[in-house]
C-alpha cells in the first residue's frame, strides 16, 4: 500500500520541529498528496533559505603549483617535478571553502531531482535556479551520492539548520530509482513496507506524545 507523500512530509516536519514552517501549498500539496513535487519544491526553498543565511564553510586542504608561495612548501614534490625551472613551487595550505560534504549532498540532490521524470516544469526551474547559485557562485561540486555520505555529515550547533534539508535529501535519495536508459530517475512510491518509514513513524509518535504530555 502506497503512503501519500504529504503524510511522509508531515511526519518529517513534526519530528524535526518544523511543523509551524511547513508549506503545504507547495505543488498543491493538500489537493495532490501523491505529488513528489512537494519534496522538490521544499528542498529548493530550504536551499534558498540556507543561501540567504550563508552556506556553511570549513577549512579544506589544498595542494597546488604556484608562483606565489603560501602555506607550507612541498620541497620533495617541487624537486621531483623540477618546478623551480619554471619559477614555481608546490604548496600545501588550508583555506575556507563552501565545497564541503553537506553542501555537496544538497547540490547533488538538486541535480538528481532535475533529472527526475514527471516533475512539474516549474519545480524543475526552481531546482535549476538554486543549483546554479551553488555551482557557479560558490563552486560546490556534484558528487555521486551514496548512503554513507549522509552518515558522515557532522552537524553541530553552528550548522544544525542543515538538519531538515539533509533529511529531505536522504528521503529523496532513498526513493529515486535510475531509469533503464541511465539518463534520469523516477520516484518510487512510499510504501508501508519500507523499514526507513517505520523508523520515521516511531520518531513521529515519540515527538507527538512528548508534545502532548508537555502541554498537559
Amino acid at each position: 500500500m502506497a503512503i501519500p507523500v504529504r503524510n511522509v512530509y508531515h511526519m518529517l516536519c513534526y519530528v524535526l520541529g518544523r511543523l509551524g514552517e511547513r508549506q503545504l501549498t507547495l505543488a498543491g500539496g493538500e489537493e495532490s498528496p501523491d505529488k513528489f513535487d512537494l519534496l522538490g519544491l521544499e528542498l529548493a526553498d530550504s536551499c534558498r533559505r540556507l543561501l540567504k543565511r550563508g552556506l556553511d564553510r570549513s577549512y579544506r586542504e589544498f595542494s597546488e603549483e604556484t608562483r606565489s608561495p603560501r602555506g607550507k612548501l612541498d620541497l620533495a614534490t617541487t624537486a621531483k617535478r623540477c618546478l623551480r625551472r619554471s619559477a614555481r613551487v608546490q604548496c600545501e595550505y588550508e583555506d575556507l571553502s563552501y565545497n564541503v560534504l553537506h553542501n555537496q549532498i544538497l547540490r547533488s540532490s538538486l541535480a538528481r531531482l532535475i533529472r527526475t521524470k514527471d516533475l512539474d516544469p516549474d519545480t524543475i526551474s526552481q531546482l535549476r535556479e538554486v543549483r546554479s547559485r551553488m555551482t557557479n557562485d560558490l563552486e560546490v561540486d556534484e558528487i555521486r551520492l551514496e548512503r554513507s555520505h549522509f552518515l558522515r555529515v557532522q552537524l553541530h550547533p553552528n550548522n544544525s539548520h542543515y538538519r531538515f534539508p539533509l533529511k529531505l535529501c536522504e528521503l529523496v535519495y532513498g526513493n529515486l530509482l535510475p531509469l533503464k536508459d541511465g539518463k534520469g530517475y523516477a520516484f518510487r512510491p512510499f510504501s508501508e513496507k519500507d523499514i526507513r518509514l517505520y523508523a520515521l513513524f516511531e520518531d513521529f509518535v515519540r515527538a507527538f506524545y512528548a508534545e502532548k504530555l508537555e502541554g498537559a
